[in-house]
């Protein structure tokens, strides 16, 4: 079993994390649940995109899908901590633009309740 380093582990979380924010913008956009089966950011950031999500957020989405997520994820790629924080910095930068959409969007949430 491939034993992941920890900055392997941060990395994948932030990404996970990120993931989960897709999920519940899309469900504050829509007003529906997710219904798609698969677990894919393309299919995430179409389904954003079709549901006109804010630009800024899908285009940094697909960026770091493109040139961050999908090259990582391979088993034989290690990240290190160098290459670990700039995808913190990424990942947090449009988590924070999710969230204030969700404020936005769904204004009984606050910062402490999520």
């Amino acid at each position: 079993m491939l034993s992941l380093q920890c900055a392997d582990r941060r990395s994948l979380h932030s990404l996970r994390a990120t993931e989960v924010l897709m999920i519940h913008y899309y469900i504050a956009l829509t007003g529906k649940a997710w219904v798609f089966n698969q677990r894919d950011w393309g299919i995430y950031i179409r389904e954003l995109k079709n549901e006109r999500a804010e630009t800024r957020i899908t285009e940094r989405l697909d960026e770091i899908r493109k040139f961050v997520r999908n090259p990582i994820l391979h088993p034989e790629v290690n990240v290190d901590a160098d290459q670990a924080l700039p995808l913190f910095e990424l990942t947090g930068g449009v988590v924070v633009l999710i969230m204030e959409e969700l404020l936005r969007l769904t204004p009984t949430v606050t910062a402490v309740s999520t």
